[in-house]
C-alpha cells in the first residue's frame, strides 16, 4: 500500500500523473480560483479509471453543474446514506457523485450492516470529555464518516495487479470461503486501489480515511496553505 501527501500545484502535478491511474478521488475544492478548479477536476477525469469515481463536496462559489457537464462528467444519484452526513454543515455544502461514463464501480455491500457498524471514529480522551453538544468534534466525525463511506463504496482493497480493476465483495451466495471477487479476467490480486485527492488541505479527512481503509493515497497539498478541508 502507498501513501503519501505532494506539496505542489495540483493541476501541476495532476498534469504528470497517467491515465486511468486513480479508482476514486474524493475532494472538496478551495474556494475561488474556479477556473483553475475546473481545468484541475478536468485532469481528474482523465486520472481516473474508466469505472472511477469523483465524490465533490461543492460549497458557495464552487464549480456549477453546466460546467461539470461540459468537461464530460456524469452525474450520478447519490447513496441514501450521504444526505443525513451532509445535512447541516457549515458552511454548507452539497455532495455530487460524478463518474466518467454510466457504468461505475460501487460496492453496495461495503457498506452492509457490519461493515456500518465499524465506521465509528475513536475520540481522544480530551474529546470524550468534552460535553455531546460540540460543534466542532460532531461535524469533524460526519465529515470522518462521509469521507470513509465514500471510500469504502468506491473503492476496494484488492485491485487486479495487471489492469487495476478493482475487487467487488462476494454475495451471500457465491462466496465460498472468498470475500472478495475480481471484476477483470486476469485473477490477480497483488494490487491496491489509488484513492486521490488533489485538494488535500490541512487536516483533511481524506487522508486518514484512506489509511483507516487500507487503500493507497495521494494527496496533493496546496503551497500556499489554501485548500478545501473534507
Amino acid at each position: 500500500m502507498s501513501w503519501r501527501i505532494e506539496h505542489s500545484d495540483a493541476l501541476s502535478l495532476l498534469r504528470e500523473l497517467p491515465d486511468s491511474w486513480a479508482q476514486m478521488c474524493v475532494t472538496s475544492p478551495p474556494t475561488g480560483a474556479l477556473s483553475t478548479t475546473l481545468a484541475a477536476l478536468g485532469e481528474v477525469r482523465r486520472v481516473l479509471r474508466e469505472d472511477g469515481t469523483l465524490w465533490l463536496l461543492v460549497g458557495r462559489g464552487g464549480p456549477s453543474l453546466n460546467a461539470l457537464d461540459e468537461q464530460g462528467w456524469t452525474h450520478q444519484p447519490l447513496p441514501p446514506w450521504s444526505t443525513r452526513l451532509v445535512r447541516g454543515w457549515c458552511p454548507p455544502v452539497r455532495l455530487l457523485l460524478l463518474t466518467k461514463q454510466r457504468r461505475y464501480f460501487y460496492d453496495d455491500l461495503a457498506l452492509d450492516y457490519r461493515v456500518t457498524q465499524r465506521l465509528s471514529w475513536p475520540t481522544s480522551p480530551r474529546q470524550a470529555s468534552r460535553p455531546q453538544g460540540c460543534g466542532f468534534v460532531r461535524e469533524r466525525e460526519r465529515r470522518l464518516q462521509l469521507v470513509r463511506r465514500c471510500i469504502l463504496a468506491g473503492s476496494s482493497m484488492l485491485a487486479c495487479g495487471v489492469c487495476g480493476a478493482p475487487y467487488r465483495r462476494a454475495r451471500p451466495g457465491e462466496r465460498e470461503g472468498v470475500m472478495r471477487r475480481p471484476t477483470c479476467s486476469h485473477k490477480n490480486p497483488e494490487g491496491r486501489c489509488l484513492v486521490l485527492d488533489p485538494f488535500c488541505g490541512p487536516g483533511a479527512a481524506t487522508t486518514e480515511a484512506a489509511h483507516c481503509s487500507g487503500r493507497s493515497f495521494l494527496g496533493i497539498a496546496p503551497t500556499r496553505g489554501i485548500g478545501g478541508e473534507r
